[in-house]
């Protein structure tokens, strides 16, 4: 479990160190207007937004969806197991719990709460590349 973890935190940080150096240039294309309402004029904004949509966020987004279900099995394995000790006669706090298990859980918990965000952030910037193509 412990090697789970550490191989899923170093995960979790690549990502998020490429979502914080990524981060103002994905914000910054979400909002970005046209010059003109003409599609021809917007050409180098057009591709600047289709670059940061295919090259930073797209990616950002899958591969913590990735994170997320590749680690989601283990997770639903510990925590039905720890609701089964918790019901059960012998529980005790002080004997049962594990802090790697938690701090997995916890990572999980993470890496869903970026997905969910990564996501908006990627229909965000697709909505504004459609926008300055029409």
């Amino acid at each position: 479990m412990s090697d789970l973890l550490s191989a899923s935190s170093m995960f979790l940080a690549v990502i998020s160190l490429l979502y914080s150096s990524w981060y103002p240039e994905i914000s910054s294309n979400i909002k970005i207007e046209g010059k003109t309402d003409f599609k021809a004029d917007n050409k180098e904004i057009i591709k600047k937004v289709k670059n940061t949509l295919l090259f930073r966020a797209l990616p950002l987004s899958a591969s913590s969806f990735l994170l997320f279900c590749i680690l989601l099995p283990d997770f639903i394995k510990i925590i039905g197991a720890s609701i089964n000790r918790f019901y059960s006669p012998k529980y005790s706090f002080a004997t049962d719990y594990d802090a790697v298990k938690t701090l997995f859980c916890i990572i999980v918990l993470s890496t869903a709460i970026l997905f969910i965000h990564l996501f908006i952030q990627t229909l965000n910037l697709r909505k504004n590349y459609i926008k300055l193509n029409t």
